[in-house]
């Protein structure tokens, strides 16, 4: 089942990339993002590790890069692998690259409610 929501909410975003960047926005008061394009990670081979989405945009004269994950739990190891892929986003375009980790079990939110985003500098 979560695996239809993954899919579902990548493909939403995929279509709509101003989706997420607007959710950017409304989170952290930021009014103007602009020049939002979709990062398309391709997949060389099944064991490589691939981002969920990725988006570059602007905010003002600087460019972006926002991973989001989607989640079933907010474990260490979803962190772990959240801050990796970042890592390789930020080294493969040398952007600031926002993450942010979408729990995508209803009932996992009621428990408890985080929201982690991790930015990496220059």
């Amino acid at each position: 089942m979560y695996q239809d929501i993954d899919y579902y909410l990548k493909s939403i975003f995929y279509e709509r990339p101003d989706n997420p960047a607007k959710l950017l926005a409304d989170l952290f008061k930021i009014e103007d993002i602009t020049d939002i394009k979709v990062i398309k990670i391709k997949e060389q081979h099944p064991k490589i590790i691939i981002p969920d989405f990725v988006i570059k945009f602007k905010i003002e004269n600087q460019y972006y890069l926002l991973n989001i994950e989607f989640q079933t739990i907010l474990s260490k190891e979803s962190i772990l692998k959240a801050v990796m892929y970042n890592i390789l986003i930020k080294q493969e375009y040398n952007l600031p690259v926002l993450n942010m980790i979408l729990i995508v079990d209803r009932n996992y939110l009621k428990k408890s409610q985080y929201f982690i985003i991790n930015h990496m500098k220059h």
